[in-house]
């Protein structure tokens, strides 16, 4: 039997079954309404074209791999539940095999970033940054594996009752892929859900960041609703491989990032993790860096570090699929 969501993190879609709560994610807030109203019915024409398939080809193939499983599965079972453990650390997520740009894959930057985060949240840096109101965004986030590493460890040892962290995971414009995102956030305990005010939109780097347009923009409808509505830390793993991409993902980063006011308040941080995959040339993928330096103006200081990391091992990340 292949399960989309154990029943003990149950919580925002129904084990091998059709149907996604809005109600229920709207009201929790891991999405807005607007999200809403473009989910919605990407989620019914999906829902509308397997029921179609099926009925065309006499059904079967789309069904769970329970034949005594009398819950109605149609289409469901690309949304595969697995769990990871990164330094110790062990935490479920989900993998939709229909997702797009190979957002579905566990891929070594984004484990690189998991050890980043975590030496910032045991040296302090990153809870005191803003120990009232953590916010932090994810841009192109696939399996989201940095934002579900940070919100366990955060959950477990750094947060008390009077603060909870905003932690904002988005990737581009396609069903599969959020729903993806969405499937992992309801597959975490009930502990880190309770501790941790996850949020889930779709942007594609560059929309809707404007200032002045006629539509509500992206910032306006999807990011925390209190000024100034900049991040503490934005996280980007592996989104830098394709550099026609590079110009619009910073131009997300710079609009999002917090930066210093004048009156004390320290900048944010933004986190690009990166692997070298051959696809271009090195040269064009450290480009980025030099066009973050010319993206710079006077108001916007910035500093920038690279650290590699070359010693992945085995014994830094062990996957485990959690499908009965």
């Amino acid at each position: 039997m292949r399960l989309l969501l154990v029943n003990q993190h149950y919580c925002f879609l129904e084990a091998c079954s059709k149907r996604m709560d809005f109600n229920s994610l709207v009201n929790q807030g891991v999405i807005t309404q607007a999200t809403r109203d473009w989910l919605e019915p990407q989620w019914q024409k999906e829902q509308a074209d397997t029921k179609e398939l099926e009925e065309t080809i006499g059904g079967g193939i789309f069904e769970c791999q329970d034949d005594n499983d009398d819950d109605d599965t149609s289409g469901s079972n690309h949304l595969i539940p697995s769990s990871i453990t990164i330094r110790g650390v062990r935490f479920p997520y989900c993998q939709d095999d229909r997702s797009v740009g190979h957002g579905n894959r566990v891929w070594h930057s984004s484990i690189a970033t998991c050890f980043y985060l975590k030496d910032m949240v045991e040296s302090t840096t990153l809870a005191s940054s803003s120990p009232s109101s953590l916010h932090v965004l994810e841009l192109g986030a696939g399996t989201a594996l940095p934002s579900l590493f940070l919100a366990q460890i955060l959950a477990e040892n750094h947060i008390s009752s009077s603060w909870k962290p905003f932690l904002h995971v988005t990737d581009s414009k396609n069903f599969r892929n959020i729903q993806q995102i969405i499937g992992s956030i309801g597959h975490q305990t009930t502990t880190v859900r309770d501790r941790i005010h996850f949020r889930v939109s779709p942007h594609n780097w560059g929309e809707g960041i404007g200032v002045g347009e006629d539509n509500l923009s992206f910032f306006d409808m999807e990011c925390l609703e209190k000024e100034p509505n900049r991040y503490d830390v934005i996280i980007v793993s592996d989104c830098i491989y394709n550099p026609n991409y590079h110009a619009s993902l910073l131009e997300s980063i710079s609009r999002m990032l917090k930066f210093p006011d004048g009156s004390g308040t320290s900048g944010g941080r933004a986190i690009v993790s990166f692997s070298l995959h051959g696809n271009t040339t090195n040269d064009t993928v450290w480009d980025f860096l030099d066009m973050t330096n010319a993206k710079k103006s006077p108001d916007q200081k910035w500093s920038l570090h690279a650290s590699p990391v070359t010693n992945l091992s085995k014994d830094d990340a062990s996957e485990e699929d959690v499908s009965m």
